[in-house]
């Protein structure tokens, strides 16, 4: 991507144009909408799956949007209002969302999130949805009592409480997780109370049955929710529940009450992915010289559709919001914005637009490119000199035609749903006619065959306590966990299959440990490596739209290590101190899935085993797991949960 300086002026901003950018990067309006006139792509799109629109001559889709992770990476294969996003995280087409117009956003693994499509300009609108991983899971089988912790055990945020007989129906498997405020969509949604408090803390409790249903709560049952002070909300709290059909936060007047030790002791009326505390904003001075009598917007009201997981864009996105804020105050006062506040604010869009590209540089993927789109957006309605829209929309394009032109090279029958994502990305930003045309012509021609996308996840519950050993979890906690996501490409003529499955794994190190009468500290770790990228597995079999026939899991590259470590301390009399007697750790290397090697040799589940079920639309389920080789103590874990959802989001088979 090349770099040249422009030319950035403002021009003189109309007190819509004002509220627009204000609008941009709050909650009302925020996302970008079509920025450029769509490229005429003759053509239909070729194997259209079920839900999914054609590509028609000249028209762009009502809705494009990304599902990231906290860390910017796609969410391969989420349901975003029913619609099947693509490998890279894309979804498109005409998106319907709650009546107060969020879409949901559904992936094994995650807390279900909430994205907003904005009304701008031009026919598509775009969204990035950021979706929170959940961080704990407990299967209720017994309808006993049970309780779970958030965060690391040594200094946990929160303690969950499921009460006897709570759950409405059993086996229930219930996750959770807490939010970075940044990626809850409807950060910035209003309190029914009509309160101006800021979003302090979020978290997701959520339940399902073995068959991915939701489940709900006991009539008259509450769950417990205990926050600590590592928590570090403000007094006196305010709990409320988002409601996606009126898109406000539901106030939960008296649920919160002061507990022991600094704790607040909270009653959840019901499983929710949106569980808020809310509390005063922390308001931001005026700015020198202003000459605005009223304060700048706070500065954590910041846009909640578009968040940036880089500082530098975050801090200049930020200047830009108080600075609108700022001129909105200058508006409202005198019918008109002065011109010290006009050069202000080109140079601190001139910043922004910096910042956005210095970000997709090192980002050249979906989110570099969300980043320079939505710069755009607020450069123009703000009324910046349209140079600094032409650059970064010039950018956005090379992102676009750059991975349009791996797919022509690389991509095959498995990859076609990316190849019209990518030319639906080409119309919208007024690419490449050329590189367009060929991908709809390359998707044409190898579009003889049949596929099914999917996620598999795989939970591996951390042991409290190690065999044989009177020691207990000291840190770490949490669980282990593997994500699948997996392709399954057929010929509809030879019903040959072919399977591609990329693993993600994570984990955080544990600690069990114990120690003695004079505080002499013995202890052994395991912590998951997951700093070597993906792993890439892939199998064989057949499908002819009734049956599947598939072989074992086969590495196809990449893989990790569990790292053990080992400590031991004993009492000296003579120096009357503890020593160190033992202090080591090893590698063990070839860590690719349970689903490949299981626990101790042979896997748990099989890809054949989880083919069983469903029909010719969807499959789905649920299992647990079990370690027969826990005695060793190789895995940390004495038991885990296979969970899959599979799509079948090309129909080849069966043939009528």
């Amino acid at each position: 991507m090349t770099t040249r300086s422009v030319t950035r002026s403002c021009l003189r901003p109309s007190p819509f144009a004002i509220l627009a950018v204000l609008c941009a990067i709050s909650l009302s309006c925020s996302t970008l909408t079509g920025l450029v006139p769509t490229a005429g792509v003759e053509t239909a799109e070729p194997g259209v799956q079920q839900g999914e629109t054609p590509l028609e001559a000249g028209e762009a889709p009502a809705v494009l949007g990304y599902v990231l992770d906290p860390d910017g990476a796609p969410v391969a294969f989420a349901s975003v209002a029913g619609e099947i996003a693509d490998s890279n995280g894309a979804v498109s087409g005409d998106l319907t969302g709650s009546a107060s117009g969020w879409l949901e956003v559904n992936a094994l693994g995650y807390a279900t999130g909430y994205a907003k499509p904005g009304e701008g300009i031009g026919k598509t609108a775009i969204f990035e949805a950021r979706l929170t991983p959940f961080e704990a899971f407990l299967p209720l089988e017994s309808g006993d009592e049970v309780v779970f912790t958030l965060g690391d055990v040594a200094q946990p945020v929160a303690e969950v409480s499921i009460p006897a007989g709570a759950v409405s129906s059993l086996p229930a498997y219930v996750e959770a997780a807490v939010y970075d405020r940044g990626d809850v969509g409807p950060y910035l949604a209003e309190l029914d109370s009509g309160e101006a408090l800021d979003l302090k803390l979020a978290l997701a409790v959520e339940a399902t049955s073995d068959q991915l249903e939701p489940v709900s709560l006991a009539s008259g049952k509450t769950l417990a929710l205990k926050l600590f002070p590592n928590a570090s909300l403000p007094a006196d709290p305010v709990m409320a529940i988002f409601d996606p059909e009126k898109g406000i936060w539901e106030v939960q007047a008296g649920a919160c009450t002061p507990g022991e030790a600094g704790a607040l002791l909270c009653a959840i009326p019901h499983f929710s992915p949106l569980i808020g505390l809310f509390g005063p904003s922390d308001e931001v001075g005026q700015r020198p010289d202003s000459g605005v009598g009223v304060q700048a917007a706070p500065a954590a009201r910041i846009v909640a559709q578009f968040f940036s997981d880089d500082q530098a864009y975050q801090d200049a996105m930020t200047d830009v919001e108080v600075w609108a804020w700022i001129g909105q105050g200058q508006m409202e006062r005198t019918g008109t914005v002065s011109a010290e506040w006009e050069a202000e604010m080109a140079n601190r869009v001139g910043k922004w637009a910096d910042a956005a590209e210095a970000y997709a540089e090192s980002h050249p993927d979906k989110s570099g490119l969300a980043h320079l789109l939505y710069t755009a957006q607020a450069a123009l309605k703000l009324g910046m000199d349209p140079a600094i829209a032409d650059k970064l929309m010039k950018d956005a394009r090379e992102i676009a035609e750059a991975a349009a032109e791996a797919l022509l090279e690389e991509g095959d029958c498995g990859r076609i749903r990316e190849m019209l994502m990518a030319a639906r990305q080409l119309m919208l930003l007024g690419g490449s006619q050329a590189i367009a045309d060929a991908l709809i012509e390359k998707a044409n021609r190898v579009s003889d065959c049949d596929i099914w996308d999917g996620t598999i996840h795989v939970w591996l519950l951390v042991a409290s306590n190690p065999p044989r050993l009177d020691w207990a979890l000291e840190s770490g906690g949490g669980d282990w966990w593997e994500t699948h996501n997996v392709t399954m490409t057929t010929n509809v003529q030879t019903y040959v299959l072919k399977g591609e499955d990329r693993v993600t794994l994570k984990g955080m190190e544990v600690t069990h440990g114990k120690k003695d009468r004079h505080g002499c500290h013995t202890y052994m770790t395991h912590n998951l490596d997951v700093g070597g990228g993906p792993i890439f597995l892939n199998f064989d079999g057949r499908y002819d739209g009734y049956t599947f026939t598939v072989g074992d899991l086969k590495s196809a590259g990449g893989s990790s290590s569990i790292i053990y470590g080992a400590h031991g301390e004993r009492w000296n009399d003579e120096e009357e101190k503890c020593e160190v007697i033992d202090d080591q750790s090893a590698p063990a290397p070839n860590y690719t899935s349970v689903l490949l090697h299981g626990f101790s040799g042979s896997p748990p589940i099989t890809m054949q085993e989880m083919l069983q079920s469903g029909d010719n639309t969807a499959i789905g389920g649920l299992e647990e797991i079990s370690n027969g080789a826990y005695e060793l103590f190789i895995f940390p874990v004495e038991h885990g949960y296979v969970e899959w959802r599979f799509h079948h989001t090309k129909k080849g088979l069966p043939q009528k």
